[in-house]
């Protein structure tokens, strides 16, 4: 082997090995979020999504025209529609290798980029990039596959179309533009990619020709074909609903804005601390001078750059036009539906962290290779002092995704000015039975953001379920009371925002609870006139019909229920019991074993269930039935005696006088056993 040959293969090893060590790290970094649980808007990816459920979702999501996902990015809901289809709810850990994955290898990419653009320090730069703290929302957060996702085809693009300058080949342009096509279709925020293609060859060479116009065209041409849609989505999906006041008034408020998220963005990347998932909402006005300090500021240091592009500046300009042109989409001149959130946060520069570390990155290990020895070595003791201590910071800030418990606090502690955090801290502590609690945090989430209609609906939410708690004891009046505090939260969130369907439907729930059947109709019929395939609004209708025997209209919205929501489980359940009066004991089955199926935590279904096997004369399938629900409800006493009957019905006396004995020692007025118990005494 020649000697040229021997080094190329030692080069092409130790790639290899340093190559590992970045994805070594990005799993070491993102370790305590492996298993984290599904947080925030993850279901409308996922479970909830039209498209992950569907069998033929892998190809509908791309159909622009009817695409049903939150926003146009086809290309993460096939990878959606392929990680539910694979891991489903069960096994997280697929869909958090995959984020980490992505991410070391956007890294890896950015490493071979920065080699190629001849950063000083391109591994370095990469391995920061891998265990920066201000990353961890992009990777631990399942929902932003899109970030991880596009960020790999986005410094693809860049590498591709890099390598076809230098050496050019018509495979390398096309691979190119296609690699963009997939970043684009992954998530439209890298969509500045062209005008950095131009940005780059004016650093390089010091001018743009027409050569580099005519090569950016398609790049051009794929920006705008994207940016329409993504426009179109946001406006048409994201931001429905939302009141005018939660984006910039006017273009001098946005100019304001973006110049304070470019610092803000500057200095996280630049000294990670005091990172939050949420940060407080900017109140800005355009008639303070001081909130020009910071666009003042952006464009002067812009200017001073390039007044001064062929000394010292320079890689400080390629750095910070960089940052500059990703940042563009997302500093406020454009309306987003996290705008009424923040203004600014981490996931949203994800892109940008690069540019900002090669150039701190970059400088230092130009500077030290320019030193005596005493200095490089200080300087690669400092880095590897910051890796280990972004690595740490990384890792502490990933546990915090192990569960939406965790994640709220975590945000509350970095944050506590965060109403969202509080807001979502509110309902985790009504699903887990502890509304009184959920009602303090509401409470504080309302009093820093009084004008959230979704608060009021919140907190109505537990003001109803401790009234439902209430009526359960015997405790009518405190549970009016409460049902009226109810009822003024839900009109305080219509008030706010009339065409709140949800609340309409959630204030019926309260009715209903009071036996008030006909008053809960009217506001699902408010709520249905809103959103007509509001599918808990049909699930509620459905539930209110049954309570006055209308079955026939109680299955018809029961059915748009189910189509309108996919693996709705309540909307089976309730379908099944309506079923089950009409006498269609087999479709009532069907009914129980999908709402089973899809949330097996529904356990009057396996009542409702064996009550059907037993009409349909199987009475030992009505036996498994009735005892899976006293394993889950040893109290439930109507069990007891419906599976004494199913014992009768198999010729096993002594068992079904023992549920029946059972059931009167859990409720001795429990009439139907003690009944039973005469009638096999007068038959012996």
């Amino acid at each position: 082997m020649k000697p040229h040959e021997i080094t190329a293969r030692r080069s092409w090893y130790l790639n290899i090995a340093l190559g590992a060590v970045i994805v070594l790290m990005a799993l070491i970094a993102y370790w305590p979020a492996i298993n984290g649980e599904f947080v925030w808007d993850d279901h409308s990816w996922l479970w909830n999504s039209k498209v992950s459920s569907d069998p033929d979702g892998w190809y509908k999501g791309w159909q622009f025209w009817s695409a049903e996902t939150p926003d146009y990015w086809p290309l993460t809901a096939s990878v959606f529609w392929a990680q539910w289809h694979l891991f489903g709810r069960e096994h997280l850990i697929g869909y958090h290798l995959l984020n980490i994955f992505l991410h070391a290898l956007s890294a890896i990419v950015i490493w071979r980029l920065g080699v190629r653009l001849k950063v000083p320090g391109a591994w370095l730069i990469a391995v920061m990039f891998t265990v920066h703290p201000a990353c961890v929302p992009s990777v631990a957060w399942i929902t932003e596959l899109k970030n991880t996702l596009s960020m790999v085809f986005f410094t693809l693009a860049l590498l591709l179309y890099m390598r076809d300058e230098d050496s050019p080949k018509r495979w390398w342009y096309i691979a190119a533009i296609a690699a963009y096509f997939l970043a684009l279709a992954a998530k439209t925020s890298i969509i500045m990619l062209p005008v950095l293609l131009l940005g780059i060859a004016w650093w390089r060479r010091g001018r743009i020709t027409l050569k580099d116009i005519l090569r950016s065209v398609p790049f051009f041409l794929l920006s705008g074909f994207f940016a329409a849609t993504t426009i179109f989505f946001q406006h048409g999906h994201a931001m429905r609903g939302l009141k005018a006041t939660a984006v910039p008034q006017s273009f001098f408020e946005r100019l304001c804005i973006a110049g304070r998220a470019v610092w803000f963005y500057i200095r996280t990347d630049l000294l990670p601390v005091r990172l939050s998932l949420i940060y407080t909402r900017w109140n800005i006005d355009e008639q303070n001078l001081r909130h020009w300090i910071a666009p003042v500021a952006v464009v002067g240091l812009l200017a001073f750059l390039l007044l001064y592009r062929r000394s010292w500046t320079r890689p400080i300009l390629g750095a910070y036009g960089y940052v500059l042109i990703v940042l563009f989409p997302v500093i406020g001149f454009f309306n987003m539906s996290f705008m009424h959130i923040a203004f600014v946060a981490d996931h949203l520069q994800y892109i940008a962290i690069p540019g900002v570390i090669a150039l701190v990155a970059g400088t230092g290990w130009w500077l030290a290779c320019r030193s005596g020895i005493g200095p490089r070595v200080l300087a690669g003791s400092l880095a590897v002092v910051l890796i280990g201590l972004m690595t740490y910071e990384t890792h502490a800030r990933a546990a915090s995704f192990e569960s939406k418990q965790r994640l709220w606090t975590d945000t509350i502690k970095r944050n506590p000015n965060a109403w969202l955090a509080h807001n979502q801290l509110g309902l985790l502590a009504r699903d887990g039975g502890r509304p009184d609690i959920a009602i303090k945090l509401h409470s504080r989430s309302l009093e820093l953001k009084p004008e959230y209609p979704r608060g009021f609906n919140n907190r109505a939410l537990a003001y109803a379920a401790i009234a439902k708690r209430q009526i359960s004891q015997g405790n009518i009046a405190e549970a009016n009371r409460l049902a009226a505090m109810a009822i003024a939260d839900y009109d305080r969130a219509v008030q706010l925002k009339p065409d709140y369907a949800t609340a309409y439907t959630n204030k019926g729930l309260v009715y209903y609870a009071q036996g008030k059947y006909r008053e809960a109709l009217e506001q699902h019929d408010k709520a249905l006139s809103i959103s007509p395939s509001l599918g808990i609004a049909l699930n509620n209708r459905g539930t209110a019909y049954f309570q006055i025997g209308e079955y026939d209209k109680s299955i018809a919205d029961l059915t748009k229920a189910i189509d309108a929501l996919t693996h709705y489980a309540d909307a089976h359940q309730n379908r099944g019991l309506a079923y089950y009066r009409t006498n269609k004991p087999q479709k009532a089955i069907a009914d129980f074993t999908k709402a089973l199926e899809y949330n097996p935590r529904l356990f009057v279904a396996y009542h409702a269930r064996g009550r059907c096997y037993a009409q349909l004369g199987l009475p030992a399938k009505a036996v498994d039935d009735f005892s899976a629900m006293l394993r889950a409800r040893p109290g439930f006493v109507p069990s007891y005696e419906h599976r004494g009957l199913a014992y009768l019905a198999m010729g096993q006396r002594q068992l079904a006088i023992d549920d029946f004995k059972a059931a009167l020692a859990i409720d001795p007025r429990y009439t139907p056993a003690a009944e039973q118990l005469k009638k096999m005494k007068g038959t012996q």
